[in-house]
Protein backbone atom coordinates (compact mmCIF):
# COMPACT_ATOMS: atom_id res chain seq x y z
CA UNK A 1 0.00 0.00 0.00
CA UNK A 2 1.10 3.53 -0.59
CA UNK A 3 2.17 5.43 2.11
CA UNK A 4 -0.28 7.59 3.15
CA UNK A 5 -2.70 6.82 0.54
CA UNK A 6 -6.48 7.54 1.09
CA UNK A 7 -9.67 6.92 -0.42
CA UNK A 8 -11.04 10.41 -1.97
CA UNK A 9 -13.75 8.58 -3.27
CA UNK A 10 -15.54 5.33 -3.41
CA UNK A 11 -17.80 4.39 -6.28
CA UNK A 12 -21.00 2.28 -5.39
CA UNK A 13 -20.17 -1.16 -8.07
CA UNK A 14 -24.13 -1.79 -7.85
CA UNK A 15 -25.42 1.74 -9.57
CA UNK A 16 -21.88 3.39 -10.62
CA UNK A 17 -22.30 6.47 -8.52
CA UNK A 18 -19.42 8.15 -6.67
CA UNK A 19 -19.54 9.49 -3.59
CA UNK A 20 -16.59 11.61 -2.80
CA UNK A 21 -14.63 12.18 0.40
CA UNK A 22 -14.42 15.37 0.57
CA UNK A 23 -16.88 15.89 2.61
CA UNK A 24 -18.33 14.93 6.32
CA UNK A 25 -21.61 13.38 4.58
CA UNK A 26 -19.86 11.73 1.56
CA UNK A 27 -17.25 10.26 4.03
CA UNK A 28 -19.66 8.78 5.75
CA UNK A 29 -21.66 7.29 2.85
CA UNK A 30 -18.41 6.23 1.41
CA UNK A 31 -17.81 4.50 4.75
CA UNK A 32 -21.25 2.62 4.66
CA UNK A 33 -20.11 1.63 0.73
CA UNK A 34 -16.88 0.04 2.34
CA UNK A 35 -18.51 -1.91 5.10
CA UNK A 36 -21.45 -3.14 3.14
CA UNK A 37 -19.09 -4.56 0.33
CA UNK A 38 -17.21 -6.72 2.79
CA UNK A 39 -20.10 -7.09 5.61
CA UNK A 40 -20.48 -10.76 6.41
CA UNK A 41 -23.85 -10.15 7.93
CA UNK A 42 -25.19 -8.54 4.32
CA UNK A 43 -26.55 -11.47 1.33
CA UNK A 44 -24.22 -9.61 -1.33
CA UNK A 45 -20.83 -8.82 1.14
CA UNK A 46 -17.62 -10.28 0.29
CA UNK A 47 -17.77 -12.09 3.60
CA UNK A 48 -21.00 -13.40 3.45
CA UNK A 49 -21.40 -17.21 4.74
CA UNK A 50 -22.26 -19.53 1.91
CA UNK A 51 -26.13 -21.21 1.88
CA UNK A 52 -25.30 -24.78 3.60
CA UNK A 53 -27.79 -27.76 3.75
CA UNK A 54 -28.32 -28.43 7.48
CA UNK A 55 -29.42 -32.07 6.41
CA UNK A 56 -25.95 -32.75 4.70
CA UNK A 57 -24.10 -31.02 7.47
CA UNK A 58 -25.50 -33.49 9.85
CA UNK A 59 -25.33 -36.38 7.62
CA UNK A 60 -21.45 -35.63 7.37
CA UNK A 61 -20.77 -34.83 11.06
CA UNK A 62 -22.69 -38.06 11.99
CA UNK A 63 -20.01 -39.70 9.93
CA UNK A 64 -17.44 -39.23 11.66
CA UNK A 65 -16.03 -42.26 13.38
CA UNK A 66 -12.73 -40.55 14.87
CA UNK A 67 -12.06 -40.41 18.65
CA UNK A 68 -9.36 -39.22 20.68
CA UNK A 69 -7.65 -41.72 22.96
CA UNK A 70 -8.53 -41.23 26.47
CA UNK A 71 -5.06 -39.86 27.34
CA UNK A 72 -4.95 -37.45 24.31
CA UNK A 73 -8.61 -35.96 24.87
CA UNK A 74 -7.56 -35.18 28.81
CA UNK A 75 -4.41 -33.33 27.15
CA UNK A 76 -6.46 -30.84 24.74
CA UNK A 77 -8.91 -30.92 27.71
CA UNK A 78 -6.22 -29.74 29.90
CA UNK A 79 -4.97 -29.61 33.49
CA UNK A 80 -7.64 -28.71 35.26
CA UNK A 81 -11.26 -30.88 35.51
CA UNK A 82 -13.37 -28.22 33.52
CA UNK A 83 -10.84 -27.29 30.95
CA UNK A 84 -10.16 -23.77 31.58
CA UNK A 85 -7.22 -22.14 30.82
CA UNK A 86 -3.96 -21.27 33.48
CA UNK A 87 -1.42 -18.43 33.45
CA UNK A 88 1.23 -20.50 32.80
CA UNK A 89 -0.41 -21.68 29.54
CA UNK A 90 -1.44 -18.09 29.05
CA UNK A 91 2.23 -16.96 29.90
CA UNK A 92 3.72 -19.68 27.61
CA UNK A 93 1.86 -18.73 24.39
CA UNK A 94 2.75 -15.29 24.97
CA UNK A 95 5.96 -15.99 24.87
CA UNK A 96 5.95 -17.38 21.08
CA UNK A 97 3.92 -14.36 20.62
CA UNK A 98 6.20 -11.52 17.71
CA UNK A 99 6.97 -8.34 18.95
CA UNK A 100 6.82 -4.92 17.03
CA UNK A 101 3.79 -5.50 15.61
CA UNK A 102 0.70 -3.39 15.33
CA UNK A 103 -1.99 -3.51 18.53
CA UNK A 104 -5.83 -3.30 17.61
CA UNK A 105 -8.50 -1.65 19.24
CA UNK A 106 -7.06 -1.06 22.85
CA UNK A 107 -3.25 0.02 21.23
CA UNK A 108 -1.67 -2.35 23.55
CA UNK A 109 1.47 -4.64 22.13
CA UNK A 110 2.59 -7.76 23.16
CA UNK A 111 5.56 -5.78 24.67
CA UNK A 112 2.80 -4.42 27.18
CA UNK A 113 2.10 -8.17 28.21
CA UNK A 114 5.67 -9.12 28.48
CA UNK A 115 6.48 -6.42 30.50
CA UNK A 116 3.41 -6.13 33.08
CA UNK A 117 2.88 -9.77 32.93
CA UNK A 118 2.77 -10.18 36.96
CA UNK A 119 0.16 -8.08 36.76
CA UNK A 120 -2.60 -8.40 34.04
CA UNK A 121 -1.85 -12.33 34.04
CA UNK A 122 -4.87 -12.51 36.65
CA UNK A 123 -7.05 -10.31 35.08
CA UNK A 124 -6.52 -11.38 31.62
CA UNK A 125 -6.78 -15.24 32.22
CA UNK A 126 -9.89 -14.60 34.64
CA UNK A 127 -12.06 -12.38 31.85
CA UNK A 128 -11.44 -15.86 29.25
CA UNK A 129 -12.28 -18.42 31.56
CA UNK A 130 -15.17 -16.18 33.01
CA UNK A 131 -16.72 -16.83 29.75
CA UNK A 132 -15.68 -20.32 28.62
CA UNK A 133 -17.46 -21.52 32.09
CA UNK A 134 -20.53 -19.35 31.66
CA UNK A 135 -23.38 -21.41 31.82
CA UNK A 136 -25.15 -19.59 28.96
CA UNK A 137 -26.22 -21.75 25.58
CA UNK A 138 -23.81 -18.67 23.84
CA UNK A 139 -21.09 -17.72 26.02
CA UNK A 140 -18.99 -15.04 24.64
CA UNK A 141 -16.26 -12.49 25.69
CA UNK A 142 -17.35 -8.79 25.75
CA UNK A 143 -17.37 -7.01 22.79
CA UNK A 144 -14.92 -4.62 23.20
CA UNK A 145 -12.40 -8.05 23.90
CA UNK A 146 -13.03 -9.40 20.25
CA UNK A 147 -13.62 -6.42 18.33
CA UNK A 148 -10.95 -5.34 15.43
CA UNK A 149 -9.80 -2.94 13.12
CA UNK A 150 -10.19 -3.19 10.37
CA UNK A 151 -8.28 -0.91 7.55
CA UNK A 152 -7.74 -1.24 3.34
CA UNK A 153 -4.66 -2.04 1.47
CA UNK A 154 -4.73 -0.83 -2.00
CA UNK A 155 -3.98 -4.06 -4.44
CA UNK A 156 -3.02 -1.95 -7.66
CA UNK A 157 0.51 -2.72 -8.84
CA UNK A 158 2.14 -1.44 -12.17
CA UNK A 159 1.50 -5.25 -14.31
CA UNK A 160 -1.94 -4.72 -12.79
CA UNK A 161 -3.28 -1.43 -12.40
CA UNK A 162 -6.70 -0.75 -10.54
CA UNK A 163 -9.30 1.97 -9.51
CA UNK A 164 -8.77 3.62 -6.94
CA UNK A 165 -12.32 4.11 -6.04
CA UNK A 166 -13.39 0.94 -6.25
CA UNK A 167 -13.71 -1.47 -2.69
CA UNK A 168 -12.86 -4.25 -4.73
CA UNK A 169 -9.37 -2.37 -5.79
CA UNK A 170 -8.34 -3.12 -1.74
CA UNK A 171 -7.56 -5.99 0.65
CA UNK A 172 -9.00 -5.46 4.30
CA UNK A 173 -6.99 -6.72 7.11
CA UNK A 174 -8.00 -6.94 10.52
CA UNK A 175 -6.21 -5.61 13.42
CA UNK A 176 -7.46 -7.63 16.70
CA UNK A 177 -6.35 -6.80 20.20
CA UNK A 178 -3.19 -8.49 21.30
CA UNK A 179 -5.01 -10.00 24.71
CA UNK A 180 -7.17 -11.72 22.01
CA UNK A 181 -4.71 -13.60 20.06
CA UNK A 182 -2.55 -14.54 23.21
CA UNK A 183 -5.76 -16.70 24.60
CA UNK A 184 -6.17 -17.50 20.99
CA UNK A 185 -2.77 -18.71 20.75
CA UNK A 186 -3.07 -20.55 23.93
CA UNK A 187 -6.35 -22.80 22.99
CA UNK A 188 -4.06 -23.23 19.67
CA UNK A 189 -0.80 -24.78 21.35
CA UNK A 190 -3.49 -27.02 23.48
CA UNK A 191 -5.51 -28.73 20.67
CA UNK A 192 -2.74 -28.86 18.12
CA UNK A 193 -1.00 -32.04 19.49
CA UNK A 194 -4.29 -33.82 18.90
CA UNK A 195 -4.95 -32.81 15.54
CA UNK A 196 -3.31 -35.48 13.53
CA UNK A 197 -5.13 -37.98 15.42
CA UNK A 198 -8.76 -36.97 13.85
CA UNK A 199 -7.51 -34.92 10.53
CA UNK A 200 -7.63 -37.37 7.93
CA UNK A 201 -4.12 -37.92 6.42
CA UNK A 202 -5.24 -37.09 2.91
CA UNK A 203 -5.45 -33.38 4.26
CA UNK A 204 -1.83 -32.19 4.54
CA UNK A 205 -2.20 -28.65 5.08
CA UNK A 206 -1.75 -26.55 8.58
CA UNK A 207 -1.73 -29.89 10.32
CA UNK A 208 1.02 -29.57 12.28
CA UNK A 209 4.36 -32.37 11.06
CA UNK A 210 2.54 -32.50 7.98
CA UNK A 211 3.47 -31.08 4.60
CA UNK A 212 1.21 -29.68 1.87
CA UNK A 213 3.60 -30.72 -0.83
CA UNK A 214 3.02 -34.17 0.12
CA UNK A 215 -0.64 -33.95 -2.31
CA UNK A 216 0.84 -32.16 -5.17
CA UNK A 217 3.35 -35.21 -5.42
CA UNK A 218 0.47 -37.59 -5.29
CA UNK A 219 -1.26 -36.06 -7.88
CA UNK A 220 2.36 -35.76 -10.21
CA UNK A 221 3.92 -38.83 -9.60
CA UNK A 222 1.69 -42.09 -9.99
CA UNK A 223 1.43 -44.42 -7.25
CA UNK A 224 3.91 -47.12 -8.97
CA UNK A 225 6.96 -44.14 -9.17
CA UNK A 226 6.71 -43.68 -5.96
CA UNK A 227 10.18 -43.98 -3.81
Amino acid sequence: MQAGLHMAAVRDAATGETTSAATAAGARRGAELAGDFFDGDKSGGRFALPATDPAARSAVLAAVDTRLPPEDAAAAEGATPDGRLTEDEVGAALRTMPTDTSPGLDGLPYEFYTTFWSDVAGPLVAAENEAFLSPSATPCMDGEFTTGVITLIFKSTPKKPMPPDLVDSYRPITLLNTDYKIIAKAITRRVAPALGLVVDATRTAFVPGRWIGDNILRVLCPAGQRS
